[in-house]
């Protein structure tokens, strides 16, 4: 029996986290939802297992989603990121440059291109810090 898959989504838009909570549910996955990067690396820090997906905007007010991701790849070298951003370009919104090989999903999108999106990084390796 293999176990549900756990996401930390994070996301400012208290209307945005519930709905991606509701379609991570709904595709079986456990999810962990926090409004910020603070509260995220509560979420995580108090969290006993994996995580195996941060699912975070970029641009969040007191901390940048790649700022975040870089916090919690130190404790949790083994997680996997996918970026959501409603700008075209974040750092032109304020938000740190993405790392080269980030993944990406460009606001509004489906459910399907969420889920499809989230297995793709799911597949592929973790990504060690540099």
């Amino acid at each position: 029996m293999t176990t549900a898959k756990t996401v930390l989504v994070v996301e400012d838009y208290a209307e945005l986290r519930e709905l991606f909570e509701e379609i991570l549910n709904a595709a079986g996955y456990l999810t962990l939802t926090a409004p910020d990067g603070m509260a995220a690396l509560a979420a995580a820090s108090g969290h006993a297992g994996t995580i195996d997906v941060l699912l975070t905007d970029v641009v969040m007010p007191n901390m940048f989603g790649t700022d975040l991701a870089k916090e919690l790849k130190r404790v949790r070298p083994e997680l996997r990121v996918l970026y959501m951003s409603g700008h075209a370009n974040p750092a032109i919104a304020g938000g740190a440059p993405l790392p080269p090989d980030a993944k990406l999903l460009q606001k509004p999108f489906m459910e399907s291109e969420l889920l499809e999106k989230l297995n793709e990084v799911m597949a592929e390796p973790a990504q060690v810090l540099r």
